[in-house]
């Protein structure tokens, strides 16, 4: 006698017919898929598109791209819908989406625990990096073998195959040819509720003020994007190149670089190189990228940076005296620009190189700039270890910065080594205060001429007190001149006093040195000279920085992407919520309680509709009447109850002279 058994979710007659193995390999198909449609295709488009001479993100490029894209997801759907056959077992496209639901809450309960292992290893410093790390794995592993586990479970493939049996993963119709008016205002309802949502999304901006794309940060894989390198300059640019090998280009320049891109600082090198070459740069110029770019990745940045902020520099000192009718930036322009170029960082440009270019354009002279702004500006990446470990060097318990230099061999090695740093050496951005020593009278003889030149550069000195303090300088006990002043007006200081007869040397006003080096110095001048004062020690200024991180794309162009989805969801909910059998029933019932509803004739609407408004004008008209006379009724004087404002001399009397 035949016994009909019903098929149970999870038994097949191989393990790969099996629903969860069927639904996990799906979940591997559509990982892969979309790896091709928002990773490899871009970068092959934007590979050959840039090869054709086109420029970098235009609306064109993006345009077909993404049409492309969407062609390839159809033809990744197509391909999948044949893989998995005409009738797969109960549970497949239910367990795909269950199963990708569980590996994203995985991933970011792996990115919870990535972020405390970083917290105890950059910050408290429990542990190094590879234990972090190591952590992290184990976790992420952990977790994994966890959701495979629960996923695996038969009461899971229970619930999967109950909920794929709901309709919501099956493109088949219930009883199409009935209910069809109903189905069809339904669907419509529903799709005006999703496209008024999406033109809500679109019209308030709202996905344009997030990230461009949805992304879980890897833990472990960032890099300190160095926005502000303070006093810590020489340390970074001693980086070894693996501790550095990366930037992301801040602005585009006269190169085909795209803003935002991480790219390796050889690419770099290699588009600041030919805009030189195309532009025709100095020679010098040329020489010195050259030179940084083989100390290192951030050499090479503040080269360039610091060349573009020299330029400003220039140019401000330049068109400050033209006058505005004659083109040149107005003076409250330039006074502003000068207060921003002040507070700009080297490690990062951007925000100062568009402020200059956009009023540089505003009074007609863009094209007035050089082969500077032609340069692609970028901030290094620098590896997080490292970059915690200079900060700890700019602490003021290893090192400090001091001014107001009173004694030339006062920690003269480090002096030295600062002074004789050129523009572009090692990217270091060459010291902007000076101070001048006088050592004393080279040329007894014309100690007079050494007197009238030091009261011509400190006007306050009397003779006295001027010829006091020249008798008294020595190279011991130096007279100290600007100390704070740049370098131009140092050297002519000291070229002013040499010429007189006397003996002076120029030496940067602050400068970088250990702590320990700087209060043994101290001491042994105190030892020396009795009222020796020692310079004024300052805290140094340490590197600031955002972590930019190795990503996971979850959603990328969200502006773009979340619209279609939203729409795309829209469709689908409408077409399976009428092809429920449940609701279909339901709709299909309406219809049928709407067509036995009898509809007046066109004659009859017409004399129905006439009645209706006779009877609202007449009815408006009653209460019109009624409302008058209660309105006189109810202001007459005696009564009182209502008040209006009369139009005599009594409305300019003061309020409280008026009659209520």
């Amino acid at each position: 006698m035949a016994v009909a058994v019903k098929n149970t979710p999870g038994v097949g007659s191989s393990p790969l017919q099996r629903p969860a193995i069927l639904s996990l390999l799906g979940v591997l198909y559509v990982l892969a898929a979309l790896g091709v449609v928002f990773k490899v295709l871009p970068w092959l488009w934007w590979q050959g598109w840039e090869l054709a001479g086109f420029r970098p993100d235009s609306f064109l490029g993006s345009a077909l791209v993404g049409v492309l894209g969407l062609v390839v997801i159809g033809g990744f759907v197509v391909i999948g819908t044949r893989l998995l056959g005409t009738h797969p077992p109960v549970g497949v496209r239910a367990g795909i989406f269950v199963a990708l639901v569980e590996l994203l809450l995985v991933l970011f309960l792996a990115r919870w625990v990535g972020s405390w292992a970083e917290h105890w290893v950059y910050t408290t410093e429990w542990f190094t990096p590879r234990t972090g790390q190591m952590v992290v794995v184990f976790t992420t592993g952990l977790l994994l073998m966890l959701a495979v586990y629960l996923f695996t479970r038969p009461g899971m493939q229970g619930f999967v195959a109950h909920f794929e049996e709901g309709g919501w993963f099956a493109t088949t119709t219930y009883k199409p040819s009935q209910g069809q008016k109903v189905r069809r205002a339904t669907v419509l309802g529903v799709l005006l509720l999703g496209g008024a949502g999406v033109w809500t999304l679109l019209s308030h901006g709202t996905l344009r003020r997030g990230y461009s794309d949805w992304s879980l940060s890897i833990p472990f894989l960032g890099q300190e994007a160095i926005d502000t390198i303070g006093d810590t300059q020489q340390w970074f640019a001693g980086l070894p190149r693996e501790s550095a090998d990366r930037v992301v280009v801040r602005t585009r320049g006269a190169s085909q670089l795209r803003p935002g891109e991480v790219i390796s600082v050889e690419r770099y090198r290699e588009a600041v190189e030919k805009v030189l070459a195309d532009k025709g740069a100095p020679a010098g110029l040329q020489k010195a990228v050259e030179k940084a770019a083989e100390q290192g990745t951030v050499p090479l940045v503040l080269t360039v940076n610091n060349r573009i902020l020299a330029s400003i520099r220039s140019y401000l000192d330049k068109y400050q005296e033209d006058k505005e009718e004659k083109g040149g930036l107005p003076a409250d322009v330039v006074r502003n620009l000068r207060d921003q170029l002040v507070k700009s960082d080297p490690a990062n440009v951007k925000l100062m190189v568009e402020a200059f270019k956009t009023q540089m354009e505003n009074v007609g002279r863009g094209a007035d700039l050089g082969v500077a702004f032609d340069l692609p500006t970028a901030v290094a990446l620098v590896d997080r270890t490292a970059f915690v470990d200079i900060n700890k060097k700019a602490d003021e318990k290893q090192h400090l910065k001091f001014r107001g230099r009173t004694n030339p061999r006062f920690l003269p090695a480090y002096t030295e080594a600062r002074t004789h740093l050129l523009p572009g050496d090692l990217g270091l951005t060459e010291p902007s205060d000076f101070a001048v020593l006088l050592d004393g009278v080279a040329d007894t003889s014309r100690k007079s001429d050494v007197v009238r030149v030091v009261r011509e550069i400190n006007p306050d000195l009397g003779p006295a007190e001027a010829e006091k303090a020249v008798k008294d300088a020595t190279p011991e006990r130096p007279l100290a001149f600007r100390n704070s002043a740049p370098l131009s007006e140092a050297n002519a200081i000291k070229k002013k006093l040499e010429d007189a007869g006397g003996k002076a040397t120029v030496r940067p006003a602050t400068d970088i040195v250990p702590t320990n080096d700087f209060e043994e110095e101290v001491q042994a001048f105190r030892q020396k000279i009795k009222d020796f004062r020692p310079p004024e020690r300052l805290k140094l200024r340490p590197a600031l920085g955002n972590v930019r991180y190795a990503e996971l794309t979850l959603m990328p162009s969200v502006q773009y992407t979340v619209p279609l989805l939203l729409i795309g969801l829209s469709l689908w909910v409408a077409w399976r919520l009428v092809n429920m059998p449940t609701f279909a029933d339901f709709l299909i019932a309406t219809e049928a309680e709407l067509n036995k509803v009898s509809w007046p004739t066109q004659k009859r609407l017409v004399q129905d509709t006439i009645v209706v408004l006779i009877a609202l004008l007449m009815m408006a008209s009653y209460l019109f009447v009624v409302d008058q006379i209660w309105r006189v009724v109810l202001s007459w004087d005696p009564i009182g109850v209502l008040v209006f404002p009369r139009e005599d001399s009594s409305r300019n009397q003061e309020l409280e002279q008026k009659r209520y």
